[in-house]
């Protein structure tokens, strides 16, 4: 990972000091993006879920780690929600499905939560109807 990152906070929990490889590094981050959004932690896991897509980030402008990257997207989807920017959370969401990605069932799952989230929060703005009518369409496919 970069120096510099989040990183350093957390590899002490690996056996012997020993870093694991990016792969693996990635996956605790994105665990942790999960831990923060179940608590109030927004900033964190906003934090959190940047550097799980920059981390992933090829300088061609693709990931290295499409499922990772929705999954993070879909993270920053539920913060921008939960702090109250509806066109930020609707536009990360969205974005999370650009990539095509096995099991895309995991994505459609935390994209239906993201969607409930946006009815509770905003009712039937017409970006959460968007929002629902998108995913819709990416079930049926």
């Amino acid at each position: 990972m970069k120096p510099g990152s989040l990183w350093p906070r957390y590899s002490g929990q690996f056996l012997n000091g020993d870093a694991p490889g990016e792969h693996y590094a990635g996956v605790v981050v994105a665990e942790l993006v999960d831990a923060f959004l179940a608590g109030s932690g927004h900033r964190t896991a906003k934090e959190h879920a940047t550097e799980v897509i920059g981390t992933h980030l090829r300088p061609d402008g693709t990931s290295r780690a499409p499922m990772r990257t929705a999954e993070a997207r879909l993270s920053l989807a539920t913060v921008s929600a939960r702090e109250g920017d509806i066109e930020g959370a609707v536009s990360f969401a969205i974005s999370a499905y650009e990539f095509d990605t096995k099991p895309m069932s995991d994505l459609l799952s935390r994209g239906r939560d993201v969607s409930r989230l946006l009815q509770s929060r905003y009712g039937n703005h017409s970006l959460v109807t968007e929002f629902r009518e998108y995913l819709a369409s990416m079930t049926s496919r």
